[in-house]
C-alpha cells in the first residue's frame, strides 16, 4: 500500500508580519490546513503574509485553489498584502496560470518576501 503524501504548515509571528512556512506535498487536506491556520491570523487582524513555498514538493489542483482564494481574500476582502517565496520553476508557472499573482507577488526568498510585505 503506498504510502500517504506529508505536509507539514508553520506559523510564525514575525512583528505584523505573519509567515507561512509549508513543507512537502500540498494536497487537499493540506490545502485546508493551510487556509485554517491563515484564516486564524486574518480574524486577529493580520494583513500581513508571507508563504515560504521552498520546501514544497507538489500541489495538486485543491491546495492551488486554497492558495488563490486566501490570496484573493488577503488583498480584496481585508486590502492586505501577501507574497509568496521560494516557488519552484513548475509551481511558480502553475501559480502564474491560475492568476495567484493578480493578488499576491513573489520573491526567490523569504528574507526578500518579508521585507517587500513590511512596505
Amino acid at each position: 500500500m503506498p504510502q500517504k503524501p506529508t505536509y507539514a504548515i508553520k506559523v510564525e509571528e514575525r512583528g505584523k508580519i505573519i509567515v507561512v512556512i509549508v513543507d512537502g506535498f500540498l494536497d487537499e487536506t493540506a490545502g485546508q490546513s493551510l487556509s485554517t491556520a491563515v484564516n486564524l491570523k486574518i480574524d486577529a487582524k493580520f494583513t500581513r503574509f508571507v508563504f515560504d513555498f521552498k520546501n514544497v514538493r507538489n500541489i495538486c489542483s485543491p491546495a492551488v485553489a486554497a492558495v488563490l482564494e486566501l490570496a484573493e481574500k488577503i488583498s480584496d476582502t481585508i486590502s492586505g498584502k501577501i507574497i509568496i517565496s521560494g516557488l519552484s520553476e513548475l509551481n511558480l508557472k502553475i501559480f502564474e496560470m491560475v492568476g495567484i499573482f493578480l493578488y499576491a507577488d513573489a520573491c526567490p526568498t523569504t528574507q526578500e518576501a518579508e521585507v517587500k510585505a513590511s512596505l
